[in-house]
Order: C-alpha cells, then structure tokens, then sequence
C-alpha cells in the first residue's frame, strides 16, 4: 500500500499491543495503524496519500456521520448542507436526521430522509435544506 513514488525520508509506524494495523508496506512494515487508548483513537499514516476513501473509512471507525458513500465535497451545518458533486448520475445522500430535503435556491422537493437520490451531474454544487 502507498504511492509509486519513492518517499525519503520514509517512516512507519511501530505497532504497540492492541493496536490495528489497517495496511503495510511491501516489506511488511505498518504504513496504517489506528491505536485506541483512554484519551481517544489516533491514526498514524506514514505516507502523505489521505484519499476520499481512507478519510471515509476514518470516519467510521470515528463515528462521525458520513452524508455520502460517493466521491464528493459535502460542508455541513445544522438544516444546510453543500455538496459538491464529482460524478453523473442520482446521488444518494443521508442526512443526519430524517425530514423534508428541498434545494434551497428551487424550492425542489428531493423527498423524505434522511436518505434520498438527488439527480446530479459533475461539477455541480447543490445547496440543500431539510426542513
């Protein structure tokens, strides 16, 4: 796991007792470790390669909610969210409580969530509210 480009200097991280290594390096040193202890979770990634995906997974382990499961910019606060769209087609989102989900700027009622299908295209910025 980790870039083709060659990185140096290069570190990994010395797994302690208890703690989860979630990827490797081809020699088999942890380049992922997430340690759990009283004071919260830490991560340590050895590589500078955070993608939408890791920052997903990272979020559930956090148990912060996740208003997508798709590649896509969302700022969130309260009955607003932005979402950056960065791909065609419907776009599932989930809000953090059910309710009215409209675009803020139509009017245009997505439906009840807090899950719906918005109709999205690449590139596009949404503004929603659930009321």
């Amino acid at each position: 796991w980790g870039p083709k480009t060659l990185i140096k200097p290069l570190f990994c991280v010395l797994p302690e007792t208890g703690d989860r290594v979630l990827a490797t390096f081809s020699d088999g040193s942890a380049a992922l470790v997430v340690r759990t202890s009283t004071a919260g979770t830490d991560v340590f990634l050895a590589v500078p390669a955070v993608t939408p995906p890791l920052i997903r997974a990272l979020a559930r382990i956090a148990r912060v909610h996740a208003y997508t499961e798709v590649d896509a910019g969302v700022w969130a606060d309260g009955d607003l969210a932005s979402v950056h769209v960065m791909s065609d087609g419907p776009l599932k989102i989930t809000l953090p409580q059910g309710g009215k989900v409209s675009d803020l700027y139509s009017g245009r009622c997505f439906g009840n969530g807090p899950t719906v299908s918005i109709p999205s295209r690449k590139g596009e910025t949404l503004l929603l509210r659930r009321e």
